[in-house]
Order: C-alpha cells, then structure tokens, then sequence
C-alpha cells in the first residue's frame, strides 16, 4: 500500500512539474510577443529598411543567366572538351584573369562566363552494343557497376555517349554571342580544326564505300535471284529458290546488306551533325532562375529580423548572467 501511493505522489510531482514548464512555456511566449507589440515601429523600421536597402542592390547587382546545352561531340574528343571545361573550371574558381581574357571570357573588367559543367547523357544501349563483342567486358561493367554509382558518367565512357548537357552560367547582360565564345573555345583551336577536318572525310569515305558495298549487294542478289512476272512493277524485289543448293547462304547476304543498312543510317545521321567537333542539338535560351530568397527585397528583411533577434537573445543571456554575478557576489 505504501508502494503505491509512493508511485502516486512520485507521479503527482511529475504531473506539477509538467504543468508548470507548460505553463512557463506560455508565459514566455506571451512575453514575447507583448515585447515585439510594444516595440511594433522597430520591427516595422527594420522591414522597410529591408526592402529599401534590397530594392536598391536589386537595380545595382546583375545575376547570372543559366542555360543547358544539348551537345554532340564528334570524332572521339569527348575527353579533349571534358578537359577543357575542367580546365576552364579551374581558371574561373580562382579568378585567373589573364588565361581568362586570352580564350576571351574575360572583356572589360568583367567575367562573361560564372560556371560551366558538362555530363554525359546516359544510354546504357549504346554501351552494350559497344562491348557486345567482349561478354568479359560485359560481366566486369555489370560487377563494377555494384559498387559505383557514378561508373556510367565516368571518363572510361565518354566516348561511348552520343549526346551530352553542358550547363552554363554567363552573365546577366550576355546573350548567345557568349554561347557562340564557349563553343569556338572548343572548335577553333587550330589542332582540333584539323582533326574535325580530317574526321569530317574520312567519315564521307565510309558512307561511300557502304554505299558501294550495298550497290555490290544488290547486284549479287540480282544475279543470283529471279523477278517474278508478279515482280515486274517492282523490279528491287528478288526470288530465290532455296531447293537450289547455289542459293542456301543468300539470306546471309540479305542480313548483312540490313546491317550495311543500319550502319549507313546512322553515319549519314552523324555526317549531318559533323560540321565541327562541338554541335549544339538544341536551342538554349539564357533565362535568370530566381527562386523566393533570391530576391533581395524579400530576403533582407528576413536577415535583418534574424540578425535583430540574435542581438536580442545575446542580451538577455548577459543581463542574466550580471545578474546572476551580483547574486555569488
């Protein structure tokens, strides 16, 4: 019995105690904001000197526009532009004016490029028809691809993508004319030039001779085959007689002359894209991303307001504090 009404007093304290933090919890909160009532034309002043102050850095300051640019990298120099950006990236983190203004993305005290990054677009069909002739590169990527999660946008691919993003930071008075500067850093340097020269013809020859090769298709399929009087309107269209022991390897012929197909297809679709080494497949547009506190006259305010309540709180710890000196003295 005596147990019990232990437990019961020990919980009756508790239950007071509760109550009167609660309770103090209120009055504090009470006190506050009688305070800030009572002094109503501080927090007032310090709004509007907010918004004053932030409407005037507003028409003084100029934020950076951003675009993403679509890009295809020909003739195997992704590794060359990722290089180059990094490089890039370097010169603006520490400011290096002079390499800046010599590559020109620095005129008139200014910097017309603030940041630029690049990522690959995946596309993991891509690589596997990539590595599709070694099965043990195919179980090494899978393996490896475990345990990072970054393997697919690493170096060892670049290559291997088609399309990348570039995203570019310029600024606030630049227009296309600077994108036009980001992409003649890449393809007007002299050695890349002659590469993208050297790359464009030699891309030509390889459509010609597919070409070639699938007229020379089509004339063994000819030669080999029959046009049906069913077939005469159409003449392309070829019979063979697959009971005839000199025709058992032509649907061989007919397969290799799809992929010959395939492959012209898509060298034409990169000859299209083969002016320089750098392509731009989109149309960026530079826009400025503003978010809520990017705008000074509504962020001010609230740092100020912050700002003032630390104050506030720092003075009431040392007036507790001398109080409490003068209580030991």
């Amino acid at each position: 019995m005596a147990a019990n009404n232990q437990d019961e007093i020990d919980l009756g304290k508790v239950s007071a105690s509760f109550r009167r933090s609660f309770n103090g919890f209120l009055a504090w909160i009470y006190e506050t904001l009688m305070y800030f009532l009572k002094r109503w034309y501080i927090v007032l002043g310090i709004i509007v000197l907010g918004i004053v102050l932030g409407y005037f850095m507003e028409q003084s300051t100029y934020p950076k526009k951003e675009t993403e640019l679509l890009v295809a990298i020909n003739y195997n120099q992704a590794p060359y532009v990722y290089k180059s950006i990094d490089q890039l990236t370097y010169a603006l983190e520490n400011q290096d004016t002079a390499s800046l203004r010599r590559i020109g993305f620095y005129k008139n005290a200014r910097f017309l490029v603030k940041g630029i990054e690049i990522e690959p677009v995946v596309d993991v069909l891509e690589i596997m028809d990539d590595l599709q002739q070694s099965d043990r590169n195919m179980e090494v990527l899978i393996e490896q691809s475990q345990y990072e999660d970054d393997l697919l946008t690493s170096g060892m691919f670049y290559d291997h993508y088609d399309l990348h993003i570039i995203k570019l930071s310029v600024a606030n008075d630049g227009a296309e004319e600077t994108v036009q500067t980001v992409l003649d850093f890449f393809n007007k340097r002299e050695l890349i030039s002659r590469l993208g020269q050297v790359g464009k013809k030699n891309l030509e020859r390889k459509i010609r001779e597919l070409q070639l090769s699938v007229a020379y298709t089509d004339s063994i399929l000819k030669r080999y085959g029959t046009v049906n009087d069913a077939q005469q309107a159409n003449p392309n269209q070829v019979s063979f007689n697959l009971l005839d022991l000199t025709n058992n390897n032509m649907h061989l012929l007919s397969e290799e002359k799809e992929r010959l197909l395939d492959r012209l297809e898509d060298l034409e679709a990169n000859l299209a894209m083969s002016d320089d080494t750098v392509v731009v497949v989109n149309d960026p547009l530079l826009t400025v991303k503003k978010g809520l506190l990017s705008n000074k006259m509504v962020s001010y305010p609230f740092a100020f307001l912050f700002i003032y309540l630390v104050v506030l709180v720092i003075l009431y710890f040392l007036n507790l504090g001398k109080q409490y000196s003068k209580e030991y003295k």
